[in-house]
């Protein structure tokens, strides 16, 4: 069997090929990309993307550093008390809570991928999502994460990391407007400047109020 015939009969018979878009014979070949997936198997592939990054790779360069941060300015350690466990896993739960309840919302109202990186979705949204968590906030994933990475600071009694975690934020903000947001204002305009006027970019308003939020 010739590696053309053999990369057809893997494609056809695969569990996840399966869930792609029956095209004709003999054009699959090099077009086997995301485009051709349907969006059930892209949004499978965002959690699996998703669940690499934030559960991962992100946390794992967070450890890094403020270890590396800690013996370079020789930062101090919490006090280890018993409290600091139980601060760390209230925010553990509450950043897990906020990214769950964001990546619903945007699966089944927004009916599109979750994960984004410069202005790129493995499968983009087909409309605003302004309810539900995205109410409060314009990234309440993203928002979580930092409450879940606020937590491993905690948990590591790291003052590095707890000083690391509003930095990183503002970094996050700074892409956010650069790349994110420009490609949010090309694809829904004028909807989403009205969404943005009444809406923080990060920190969640609990209160709302009616007319553009000064946070946003």
């Amino acid at each position: 069997m010739g590696l053309n015939k053999t990369n057809q009969y893997i494609k056809y018979h695969s569990w996840f090929y399966l869930s792609c878009p029956s095209v004709p014979r003999g054009t699959e070949g090099d077009e086997g990309s995301l485009r051709l997936m349907k969006p059930r198997a892209k949004i499978f592939l965002s959690y699996f993307v998703g669940v690499c990054v934030f559960l991962f790779l992100f946390p794992y360069l967070f450890y890094s550093m403020f270890n590396f941060v800690e013996k370079v300015f020789k930062f101090a350690k919490f006090p280890d008390k018993p409290y600091n466990y139980a601060i760390s896993i209230a925010l553990f739960l509450t950043g897990a809570f906020w990214m769950v309840w964001a990546t619903t919302y945007l699966v089944y109202r927004g009916e599109g991928s979750p994960i984004e990186a410069f202005g790129k979705a493995i499968e983009p949204t087909k409309k605003i999502v302004k309810t539900g968590p995205f109410k409060y906030t314009r990234n309440p994933m993203m928002f979580g994460f930092f409450v879940i990475l606020l937590g491993m600071a905690v948990f590591f009694r790291t003052l590095a990391g707890a000083l690391l975690v509003p930095l990183i934020a503002l970094g996050f903000i700074v892409y956010w407007r650069v790349f994110e947001e420009r490609y949010l204002l090309e694809r829904f305009g004028r909807e989403y400047i009205e969404y943005k006027k009444e809406t923080p970019v990060l920190i969640p308003a609990l209160i709302l109020k009616d007319g553009p939020n000064p946070a946003g």
